[in-house]
């Protein structure tokens, strides 16, 4: 069994905004360096989120960095199960990562919704880092 090196959690209840169907970083882990001897991360995030009418579908992505433009270490897919507009939408996602130990361990959980036509607001989002 594998030896947690580091891990941190991050909640914040203050509410972000998705704008339409924009894709919106929704919660950042805090960014250290790699431990020595750190192979993977396990990153372990959840969202609960005000859905705006006429929404069809949400699309979860866990991405390195702080930034939109970081790699893509997870995808969701457009889930359609359980998303109704209008309705309170809550759910976990996970993903696994193998950077090059140069690399600062950070991530961020991104949401983007579907069909959309006004936006949508988290009320409690969380992310946890654990470092093996």
């Amino acid at each position: 069994m594998a030896q947690v090196l580091y891990q941190n959690f991050s909640q914040n209840a203050s509410p972000v905004t998705l704008t339409t169907t924009g894709e919106t970083i929704i919660i950042t882990s805090n960014s250290i360096d790699w431990p020595t001897g750190g192979n993977f991360a396990l990153i372990l995030a959840y969202l609960s989120l005000s859905l705006s009418a006429a929404t069809t579908g949400i699309t979860l992505r866990v991405r390195r960095g702080n930034a939109l433009t970081g790699a893509v270490v997870a995808t969701s897919g457009v889930i359609t199960s359980g998303i109704a507009a209008s309705t309170v939408w809550a759910d976990g996602f996970n993903a696994v990562d193998n950077p090059a130990p140069s690399d600062l361990a950070q991530y961020s959980l991104t949401a983007q919704v579907a069909g959309a036509s006004g936006n949508s607001t988290t009320s409690l989002q969380s992310i946890a880092l654990f470092l093996f």
